[in-house]
């Protein structure tokens, strides 16, 4: 009985650790790609299909998704394959790491204060093409 117990509290713990790394990796994925998709993508981009297919919303996609699925994804493979004690050791360290921690709280408030600060610099301009097209503001939140 207390076999079974320790079995599957250690599968449980395995899989509590592998999520964390999954997380972490999506975020610092995602930290990464932001920097390095852009120059990757416009290559590609306009070597394939030319200067007429570049658009900001196409840029944003590939950054997140290249971060997050190849981060996420690469340390599933990573950490769901790994030895639990190993994975155990590796998250208390990445736990305890102040300045990974550190950098990711910096990240998080460098996010925030864009995402507030960026409207108000565009503010002026959404006013002016929301006075010419009215209807295209009023559905705009169903596309």
């Amino acid at each position: 009985m207390s076999d079974n117990f320790a079995v599957a509290a250690i599968t449980q713990a395995h899989a509590v650790d592998t999520e964390f790394f999954v997380r972490r990796g999506m975020t610092k994925g995602y930290q990464a790609m932001s920097i390095l998709a852009l120059p990757i993508y416009l290559t590609f981009t306009i070597s394939r299909f030319g200067r007429s297919h570049i658009t900001v919303n196409r840029i944003l996609r590939a950054t997140w998704v290249s971060g997050a699925a190849g981060g996420g994804g690469f340390e599933y493979l990573r950490s769901a394959y790994s030895n639990p004690e190993h994975v155990r050791s590796r998250r208390i360290v990445a736990a305890y790491n102040m300045n990974s921690v550190r950098a990711d709280d910096h990240a998080t408030i460098g996010s925030l204060l864009f995402a507030v600060l960026a409207p108000a610099l565009f503010w002026k301009r959404a006013n002016v093409f929301n006075r010419q097209y009215p209807l295209v503001s009023l559905f705009q939140s169903y596309y």
